[in-house]
């Protein structure tokens, strides 16, 4: 090893270092708060797609218009499940008319 990467090794050694503190304080506050919270979008949660494989992400309903395929409604949630999310969409979209 040269004398001349020394210094260009440790800069990075150091950075990596920074970084790991970072990281490790982001781990910490969410072994803290229990949540699936992120830094990216806070309202986003860990959820199983349809490859079993886990994403951060939203839970999307829709209600569309049989006749003209117009979505009439719409609701995000947080939820990682459909369940309990069809009701009140239908009367969700029976109000809008």
């Amino acid at each position: 090893m040269t004398i001349g990467r020394m210094p260009k090794r440790c800069k990075r050694i150091n950075q990596l270092k920074e970084k790991n503190r970072k990281y490790q304080s982001y781990h910490d506050q969410l072994a803290k708060s229990n949540t699936n919270s992120f830094t990216t979008d806070p309202d986003a949660r860990l959820m199983v797609n349809n490859n079993n494989s886990v994403e951060v992400s939203y839970n999307v309903q829709t209600s569309v218009d049989a006749r003209h395929k117009l979505i009439v409604d719409f609701k995000v949630t947080g939820k990682p499940n459909d369940l309990g999310q069809l009701a009140p969409m239908a009367l969700r979209t029976k109000d809008t008319g």
